[in-house]
């Protein structure tokens, strides 16, 4: 998910990633990122971000003659021109279909992190804050949840407790907003420096 955070911060205004070999490379990224569990809720973010790069390698390929018997048909190769016109045509039939999606959002997991981006999207200190980068930090917090998990379980006894879990959701989600939403650049800290706070916390 820093991944993902990182693409979207150094996308341009013009929809580009400066070069056209940075821009099919992020192109290619956001297509096999948009399969990740829980990545429903940016659906929205994600599609604005692919269409307009797309938009944006279009331009840079439009005085190409190289590049013109791609852009009527979809290509797999190993040159810059095949990867080219796949990031154009690969794209948009990666998405989950609709059906697909209205299933996710309807999960309980997938409520749960709507109502998190909620809450803290009306934060004072995350009031400027793209409500994007909420988003994919409280999705990346919930990827350290099984490993917090065990870790509590090597230190205290397993309970019946309904609410046990809850405060770990808190930690990850807290360390996860501090780290990618602060300012600077993203993912300052390591996945492994962050889980070793978290366990800390």
């Amino acid at each position: 998910m820093q991944i993902l955070t990182n693409i979207l911060c150094e996308q341009n205004d013009n929809g580009s990633w400066s070069s056209q070999h940075n821009t099919v490379c992020a192109l290619c990224a956001l297509v096999c990122i948009s399969t990740l569990p829980h990545i429903g809720t940016m659906r929205k973010e994600l599609r604005s971000a692919i269409d307009n790069g797309r938009g944006a390698l279009a331009t840079m390929l439009s005085g190409s003659r190289k590049i013109l018997p791609y852009l009527t048909e979809p290509f797999q190769g190993s040159s810059s021109s095949d990867w080219s016109a796949t990031a154009l045509w690969g794209v948009p039939f990666l998405f989950r279909d609709e059906g697909t999606e209205s299933q996710e959002l309807s999960t309980k997991r997938t409520q749960k992190i709507l109502e998190f981006v909620s809450f803290f999207s009306g934060r004072e200190h995350l009031r400027n804050v793209p409500l994007w980068k909420i988003k994919a930090s409280i999705i990346e917090a919930l990827f350290y949840l099984p490993l917090l998990q065990a870790a509590r379980k090597k230190v205290f006894q397993a309970t019946a407790t309904k609410e046990k879990d809850k405060y770990l959701d808190y930690i990850s989600i807290m360390w996860l907003l501090a780290n990618n939403c602060s300012g600077g650049n993203v993912g300052r800290t390591t996945p492994e420096f962050l889980l070793d706070m978290m366990i800390l916390s």
